[in-house]
């Protein structure tokens, strides 16, 4: 219990809201928007909400998430999932870095923000 709030400032919502508005992420690149559903049969099935990309013979561009719809979902009852933050947040790339010198190989992450 001592170190309870250890981590507590590391990627706050606050943090999350500040880089989506200033940073240009990318659906299925950057950041997901997801929510499960229940089926008819009782099991749970998540359901990914990103704007697809759009594909053409030499590339495929991811659409650039927009502050007010990943918050509208958010506010709907969606959780928002970072995709490797430690690109957008120093904090989570320091951490990173010290568990693969801790543990002498790759460290990844992602991060969820859930409505409560």
């Amino acid at each position: 219990l001592k170190h309870r709030q250890r981590f507590s400032s590391l990627l706050t919502k606050s943090k999350i809201k500040k880089t989506i508005a200033t940073s240009a992420l990318r659906y299925g690149q950057d950041l997901n928007v997801t929510r499960y559903t229940t089926q008819s049969d009782g099991t749970k099935r998540r359901i990914t909400l990103d704007l697809p990309p759009t594909s053409t013979a030499d590339q495929t561009e991811h659409p650039i998430a927009e502050p007010a719809d990943v918050w509208s979902n958010f506010d709907s009852g969606c959780s928002i999932r970072l995709l490797c933050p430690h690109q957008q947040s120093d904090d989570v790339h320091t951490l990173l870095s010290a568990l693969e010198l801790e543990f002498g190989c790759m460290v990844g992450s992602n991060a969820y923000l859930t409505p409560p």
